[in-house]
């Protein structure tokens, strides 16, 4: 299932408030992350990257992925070379995560709250075409499909 096919199956209440059937929830947000493309995203974050889920977990209060970068998308302002030492330093990975009741989809990404601030596109075929177009040097293209959309 895609975020979009489970946008139109489910209400944002039926997903992400305090009070929904567990197993309901880890089923639909497992299946979403048993599908993805060689196991990677497109996540920003303090950046924009292509990088690999190393694991995940969807407990009854929160969602928690663990992230190493793979791929940094340069957005072409003087803003990167602070991006770039931010995506450097976190080479080993780091963890993402957020309570249920703050999350939300924003367009076809999964988003967090507001205090945690990372977006992150999990459908594999849009993955694999932002992979496509960073490694042809399009990366406006790329994030035209990611984080130009929201």
């Amino acid at each position: 299932m895609t975020i979009s096919e489970i946008k139109k199956k489910y209400s944002h209440s039926d997903l992400f408030s305090g009070n929904i059937n567990f197993d309901l929830r880890h089923k639909i947000f497992s299946s979403l992350f048993d599908n993805l493309f060689e196991s990677k995203v497109v996540i920003h974050d303090r950046f924009t990257c292509i990088a690999k889920i190393e694991r995940f977990e969807i407990l009854p209060e929160y969602f928690t992925v663990f992230i190493v970068p793979q791929t940094f998308i340069p957005t072409g302002t003087p803003s990167d070379k602070r991006m770039l030492r931010a995506f450097e330093r976190l080479q080993r990975g780091w963890e993402a995560s957020c309570k249920w009741e703050h999350m939300s989809f924003a367009d076809d990404c999964l988003c967090s709250s507001p205090y945690a601030c990372w977006l992150m596109w999990i459908d594999s075929e849009l993955v694999k075409k932002v992979e496509s177009l960073v490694s042809d040097n399009k990366f406006d293209d790329a994030l035209n499909l990611t984080m130009n959309k929201i």
